[in-house]
């Protein structure tokens, strides 16, 4: 029989310490001892598996070490470390030229990666969230390799809540990049301007940062359709290059200690939504050029201290949800697609909203002005 199972399951046997000889195995494709919590050891027969492909070990918090004989699943493509106790990964992980995803979140002992991932030529997916790393591994004497774009195929990093995390160099190298996800990484005060190299990236969250300000480059991010940097508290202003991101769909800086818009904001054609809410030291103008976003759908500026809104936010002809609760002296004429309108503002009369022909949702607070 176990010459010819293809999947064990063995989750959840509370009293496992050792995995058993598996040697005889030999059609094995996916092994899972998920919530093995005594699990202590995974034996080295382990490498005679050749034929798996899935391995996962999550919640496995007795488990301090993968064997070195992991490097031997040359089939592998999936190896699920969540909320293990590893402290390490082994250097050895390089030698698994078919693996595409590698999950490591909540891996709280977890300090350090190894240089030899970048030799995992098919990885597309890695997630080290909440783990303790301070840095990214370095990558000197990677080369791209003849017909690949990088010498990694990786496209989605997720470092979600490493909150010990400094640096992200040499991200830059991985020219592949889709998406990358350092919200919650509070150690992290600056973003490399190598940032920009980053030519097919699409998704950039940013969220909860303690980054300082966003590097120019990011206006070569021609493919990025989605810039977050919400409760970035030190992030004092967005450059001017913002306005070269031509396919950026969403931008949130809300929560963010922002003083200023770049007047280029009116360039993103297809941005479809702006979230201001909550930025507190927004304090300047709302700059006209932003009834130039043609594709606008959503604008919220709750909590913002503005007092006026130009004149052209009635320019904003697929503007259809806006939300302006702060402190409005006057409201200008509104684009008449609005479909929910929450507004509150001090002015001597009632705002005119007869020309919101479409309206659904109107929430009003008004107070006359003297």
């Amino acid at each position: 029989m176990a010459k010819r199972l293809k999947v064990l399951d063995l989750a959840c046997c509370e009293c496992l310490r050792c995995t058993p000889n598996l040697s005889t195995f030999r059609e094995l494709e996916m092994l899972i001892l998920k919530k093995c919590h005594r699990l202590e050891e995974v034996h080295p027969s382990i490498g005679e598996v050749k034929s798996l492909v899935s391995l996962d070990l999550s919640e496995c918090g007795s488990l301090k070490k993968l064997p070195e004989e992991v490097k031997e699943l040359e089939n592998l493509k999936e190896l699920i470390l969540d909320f293990a106790g590893i402290t390490e990964i082994p250097t050895s992980i390089g030698s698994l030229t078919k693996l595409k995803i590698l999950s490591a979140r909540n891996c709280r002992s977890l300090l350090e990666i190894p240089s030899s991932i970048w030799d995992i030529q098919n990885l597309q997916y890695l997630d080290i969230s909440e783990s303790a790393i301070e840095k990214l591994p370095s990558a000197d004497g990677r080369v791209e390799k003849p017909g690949r774009s990088a010498f990694t195929e990786l496209k989605n990093v997720i470092l979600k809540d490493c909150y010990r995390l400094k640096q992200v160099h040499p991200i830059g190298k991985v020219k592949s990049l889709v998406s990358l996800d350092l919200s919650g990484c509070s150690s992290l005060k600056e973003l490399p301007e190598e940032v920009g190299e980053l030519e097919e990236l699409k998704e950039l969250i940013l969220d909860s940062t303690g980054i300082k300000a966003i590097p120019p480059s990011i206006g070569s991010l021609s493919k990025l359709e989605k810039l977050s940097a919400r409760c970035c508290l030190s992030l004092r202003e967005i450059p001017s290059s913002i306005g070269d991101l031509e396919n950026l769909q969403q931008l949130d800086i809300s929560e963010s200690a922002i003083e200023s818009l770049p007047n280029a904001i009116g360039k993103l054609k297809k941005l479809r939504r702006l979230n201001l809410d909550y930025c507190l030291s927004l304090k300047g103008k709302i700059p006209s050029e932003i009834g130039d976003l043609s594709s606008l759908e959503i604008l919220q500026l709750t909590g913002a201290p503005i007092s006026d809104l130009p004149e052209s936010i009635n320019n904003l002809s697929s503007l259809q949800h806006l939300n302006l609760e702060g402190k409005l002296r006057s409201l200008p004429e509104l684009p008449s697609g609005l479909k929910y309108l929450r507004v509150s503002c001090r002015s001597p009369r009632l705002p005119q909203l007869s020309c919101l022909i479409h309206l659904e949702t109107l929430c009003l607070s008004w107070k006359r002005s003297t």
